[in-house]
């Protein structure tokens, strides 16, 4: 008999696979949160590389990047220098402590000049509860990069959030709310 939790719900924890080629940026979503239902991700934690790239610079590492309105970019790269191997903040000496929300999306680069072969990078967590709302503010005039919080496919007609607040519509992009 094989046992695979007790006592009380357990999450459903799980994982996404994703193939990478030398040199490419790939866009992805924070679809999971910690096992221990925390939604705050440590970036350090949100993806394991099956062959990471790293250096003392970040053009010659694999990066993560992510964008939000009030900030701008905030890019990390992986650090190797001798046994040390981390995650670092651009501009910052030391590993991370930098954290993403569940349902926020990030770039992965992959580095071109100094990696010798395509990978894969696996992300992994706990699924969030269905019930949990998860919710974006967007200002006027401002660019958001979100995701689906839930490792499912939604249909694009599944985004009903922009039909909960006072949605933009008109017949030149520029006067619209755009998903990409």
């Amino acid at each position: 008999m094989r046992i695979f939790g007790c006592c009380a719900a357990p999450p459903i924890v799980g994982y996404q696979t994703h193939n990478v080629a030398k040199g490419g940026t790939y866009a992805f979503g924070v679809q999971f949160q910690t096992v221990d239902g925390n939604s705050q991700i440590n970036v350090k934690d949100l993806l394991t590389v099956a062959a990471p790239v790293g250096s003392t610079a970040a053009s010659a590492s694999d990066q993560i990047w992510f964008y939000d309105a009030a900030n701008g970019w905030s890019k990390y790269f992986y650090y190797v220098r001798g046994a040390t191997k981390q995650w670092r903040k651009q501009g910052e000496s030391a590993e991370t402590t930098g954290v993403v929300s569940n349902g926020a999306s990030f770039f992965f680069v992959r580095s071109g000049s100094t990696a010798s072969s395509d990978t894969s990078i696996t992300l992994a967590g706990a699924v969030r509860p269905l019930t949990t709302i998860a919710s974006f503010a967007v200002a006027k005039g401002e660019t958001v990069m979100m995701a689906n919080p839930w490792p499912v496919g939604l249909n694009i007609t599944s985004f009903n959030d922009f039909n909960k607040g006072t949605p933009v519509g008109g017949t030149a992009a520029s006067s619209s709310e755009q998903i990409w």
